[in-house]
């Protein structure tokens, strides 16, 4: 089923949204050490992208940033793939803009006389996020101060993306940190807050190594 699938998936991403896989089958053979699979199906023609609409009631962005981050172009051939990349560096970027729950929904509008699609991306930024709390958990060893200075993203700034991803790779860059999970949770009676945690996994050996190095000195 899973490679049945990724055979699905390897259609959509080749323009033919209405492939349609008719059966599989699965055939022993006589010796019965061996497996016959066999797979039918049903191409039908590809299809092409023939624009894409930007539709928000308020972007809140200007809406060139928004046309840069799509790559699909009208006349090429319609990508599952190539749609939802888009999608997702939109949603990318409002979450680096401080919308971390922005929504983009995707309608595609197919004609089947024409073979042409439509993709609509309706846009609903919400509120501009900011963040209440950064907090670590699990770190026996290092001080909340040495952390915080790896830190990038602000308490009471607006929340980025980038700034929290980027956080969480200064600190996995420590000696002393071997693993780091970031989670991000609204906060409580409120729509526009949330608190940041990264659970931290510390690698004892470099803690030992660092405070040997210190101590021979």
């Amino acid at each position: 089923n899973a490679n049945l699938d990724k055979l699905r998936n390897y259609y959509l991403d080749r323009g033919y949204l209405r492939v349609e896989i008719k059966s599989s089958q699965a055939q022993i053979s006589p010796d019965r050490k061996t497996v016959y699979i066999t797979i039918v199906i049903v191409e039908n023609d590809p299809y092409y992208i023939e624009k894409y609409e930007i539709q928000s009631s308020n972007l809140l962005v200007p809406r060139e940033e928004i046309v840069k981050r799509i790559t699909l172009k009208p006349g090429e051939t319609f990508s599952r793939q190539a749609v939802l990349d888009s999608e997702k560096a939109i949603s990318d970027y409002y979450g680096d803009q401080g919308y971390l729950f922005a929504t983009i929904n995707l309608r595609p509008q197919v004609n089947d006389k024409t073979h042409q699609v439509v993709i609509l991306f309706d846009i609903t930024p919400g509120k501009r996020t900011y963040v209440h709390h950064v907090s670590f958990t699990d770190n026996t060893r290092t001080n909340d101060v040495v952390l915080r200075r790896e830190v990038t993203q602000m308490e009471a700034a607006p929340a980025s993306n980038k700034k929290l991803e980027d956080s969480k790779h200064r600190l996995l860059l420590l000696p002393y940190i071997k693993e780091a999970e970031m989670s991000v949770k609204p906060v409580p009676d409120t729509d526009d807050q949330v608190d940041v945690n990264y659970k931290l996994k510390e690698d004892t050996a470099a803690q030992a190594s660092v405070k040997l190095g210190y101590s021979a000195m």
